[in-house]
C-alpha cells in the first residue's frame, strides 16, 4: 500500500484501523513527521525510512516486520457504543 499524505497523523490512524503495515517517509525539513515515524518504528508499529536514504525493494521488505496495529482486547466498538446511547432514542415509550 502506497499512500501520500502531507497529514502523517490521520493517516496513520486510517491505517492502523484497517490494520494495513506502511512504509513510512516522513518530509524533509519536518521535524514533526520525522519525530512521529521514529517514534512509531520504535514501538514496532511502523517501518521508516529517510527520503535521501530509501532503497524500495530492501525497505519494502522490511514493512512485514511491522505490525501496523495496536490490539485493545477490552476496547469498546464506536458501533457498539452508539447502538447503546441510540436505543432510548428510538425506543417507542408506551
Amino acid at each position: 500500500m502506497c499512500v501520500r499524505s502531507h497529514r502523517m497523523p490521520i493517516r496513520i490512524f486510517d491505517l492502523c484501523v484497517i490494520k494495513k503495515p506502511a512504509l513510512l517517509i516522513p518530509t524533509p525539513g519536518q521535524p514533526e513527521q520525522i519525530y512521529l515515524a521514529e517514534e512509531l518504528k520504535r514501538k514496532k508499529l511502523f517501518y521508516y525510512v529517510d527520503q535521501d536514504a530509501l532503497d524500495l525493494e530492501k525497505d519494502l521488505d522490511c514493512v512485514a516486520a511491522y505490525k501496523a496495529y495496536v490490539d485493545f482486547p477490552n476496547a469498546i466498538l464506536l458501533e457498539e457504543v452508539l447502538n447503546e446511547r441510540l436505543k432510548d432514542v428510538f425506543v417507542k415509550k408506551e
